[in-house]
């Protein structure tokens, strides 16, 4: 059975996710995790977590029954939970201090405030990814208290993770080598998340034809059809009904409504087609995108954790808009990073950018799909991103924000000007010109950007702006004060 995992962000006040995330630590991909348990056997268990699986296992209905009210609900150092079939709402949030998996024979249904995680969480294993239903719904309300460990103001409506290990493998991560082997995905991995056209289309059409791929021709899946015209808005979301193999690696899709607009079909120009949906899915509130003036929803963060596995994951309904810090996906400082991994996840309908890389090098990010964004899609932020494997990532229309992002008295010479956070204030600023959406936005070239696609953008597609992080730095010696280490500036 394949299912859900459904991470919904859902009824914070809106002053609860007002305000940028706060960071107070300035060394790269320092987390420790809370404990060193990690079962080496069914997961890539870091350096720091070498102490084996945990011998005590607590169950999870007697954990949550046992628990204080008003504090979270706890996986504690050298204890083992796996849930099973659980539907319920935890108060007071998650916290995984220990080892935390979901058995992958029973629906699960969570409502929390926020997710931190320490110690281990886990959907699936290095044999096989996670198929059934897992649904956890980050609901914050008028008492939740925001998220503040570690010299970290994370607010509420997050899902943190901090020198633990997540890992997230849904149905759309078959292959291990996506998460495992950055030279295989570079060679070329098969791509089961987007395709393209293998004939025109044309408007009224109710069914199209794609080169194979798994997730696209599903049965349920939602698709999006790349625009072939000059107008980005043209891209258009379907629900596949059937599919059937009409010979070779062509494949003939039947969709829930007839395609409004012409999509080309061959050659250079045939229409990209995506899946949008995934099993494992990680996602807003519904009405988070009215509160006050503009969108606030919550945010997915894996912070100063140079490890971790994300894999066929979607997030959607997330971002804080114009807010620092607050994105659908974030790899936030987490410096030599080569055992972290995000693989074909899809980000959709999203409030503040798509997928945000921050000071952090050598991480393998492929097969992704971002649609329907406001802001930069993907964006390699501030030119502490390095030696990253940037691989066959799909985007699809990205939209200014509304209101602007400003950056007040630092903006761009030129009549089209832009608002940007220059110099040393390219910390205090978080807008990179997102009043200028591009789909890439790549501040430091130094990166493996292999076989992308964009589709859409303001100005161009992708947009290299090379700069350093604030206060600017032009030599070896101060990227090293910087924080950067000699690998990263040698």
């Amino acid at each position: 059975m394949i299912a859900a995992l459904v991470v919904a962000l859902l009824c914070a006040p809106a002053a609860a996710v007002e305000n940028a995330l706060h960071d107070t630590r300035a060394a790269l991909g320092d987390a420790l995790p809370c404990c060193a348990f990690c079962d080496a056997t069914r997961l890539p268990c870091p350096p720091s977590m070498d102490a084996g699986p945990a011998s005590r296992t607590l169950n999870f209905d007697e954990l949550v029954r046992d628990t204080t009210p008003g504090a979270p609900v706890t996986i504690p150092c050298g204890a083992r939970v796996e849930i099973s079939g659980f539907r319920g709402r935890l108060a007071d949030g998650l916290r995984v201090e220990g080892e935390l998996s979901f058995r992958d024979d029973a629906d699960v249904d969570i409502s929390t405030p926020y997710v931190y995680v320490c110690g281990v969480l886990a959907a699936g294993t290095l044999d096989a990814p996670h198929e059934s239903l897992l649904s956890i719904t980050l609901a914050a309300d008028d008492h939740s208290k925001p998220l503040d460990a570690d010299g970290i103001d994370y607010g509420t409506e997050v899902f943190a993770t901090f020198g633990g290990l997540i890992f997230l493998r849904g149905a759309a991560c078959p292959d291990a080598r996506l998460f495992s082997s950055r030279t295989a995905v570079e060679a070329g991995v098969p791509r089961t998340t987007w395709t393209h056209l293998a004939a025109p289309a044309f408007p009224g059409a109710r069914t199209v034809r794609v080169a194979s791929a798994a997730e696209v021709e599903s049965p349920g899946a939602r698709i999006v059809v790349a625009s072939t015209d000059w107008d980005d808005a043209q891209t258009e979301q379907r629900t596949v009904l059937s599919s059937r193999r009409t010979g070779g690696d062509v494949v003939e899709l039947t969709l829930d409504e007839p395609l409004a607009f012409a999509h080309g079909g061959s050659g250079d120009v045939a229409a990209e087609v995506a899946a949008v949906s995934r099993n494992v899915r990680i996602r807003g509130a519904p009405g988070c995108a009215e509160r006050g003036s503009k969108p606030r929803c919550g945010h997915f963060i894996v912070s100063h954790t140079p490890h971790g596995i994300v894999c066929g994951v979607e997030f959607t309904n997330l971002g804080a808009h114009t807010t620092l810090g607050k994105y659908p996906i974030h790899a936030h400082m987490c410096g030599n990073a080569s055992a972290l991994a995000f693989s074909a996840n899809a980000i959709h309908k999203t409030y503040q950018r798509s997928f945000v890389v921050h000071s952090t090098s050598d991480a393998l990010f492929a097969h992704n799909v971002a649609y329907d964004g406001v802001g930069h899609m993907y964006v390699f932020e501030n030119g502490l991103e390095l030696r990253n494997a940037v691989v066959e990532n799909v985007g699809m229309v990205t939209w200014r924000p509304e209101p602007a992002w400003s950056c007040p008295g630092h903006v761009c010479p030129g009549d089209d000007g832009c608002s940007f956070g220059v110099g040393p204030h390219i910390e205090a600023c978080g807008s990179r010109d997102d009043a200028h959406a591009q789909i890439f936005w790549i501040a430091n070239p130094e990166n493996d950007f292999l076989r992308n696609v964009a589709v859409g953008g303001y100005r161009s597609g992708f947009s290299v702006y090379p700069l350093l992080a604030g206060p600017l730095v032009a030599d070896f010696a101060a990227q090293r004060a910087a924080g950067l280490d000699a690998r990263q500036v040698e």
